[in-house]
């Protein structure tokens, strides 16, 4: 295998394993935020609109990101 090929398969294993940290940690958060909502009554809708909304950018974003990196379009450089 070309060592240029393995370095590029390399960087996209490591990101995609970023990747699924990154949204391991996302999802915690969104779990305490949501347990905090619970919790407490000034939390209105608003809020939880706000909530739904980072919850569909962030996994919108997640997906485009993942498919980039395993089509190997963004292996190196800044990621968006």
């Amino acid at each position: 295998m070309l060592p240029g090929l393995r370095l590029r398969q390399a960087r996209e294993r490591l990101g995609l394993a970023y990747l699924t940290a990154l949204r391991g940690d996302f999802q915690s958060l969104l779990r305490m935020a949501k347990v905090i909502a619970v919790l407490s009554p000034e939390v209105v809708a608003v809020h939880e609109f706000e909530r739904l909304c980072l919850m569909a950018k962030f996994a919108w974003q997640y997906e485009m990101i993942r498919w980039k990196l395993s089509a190997g379009q963004a292996a190196t450089g800044r990621l968006e």
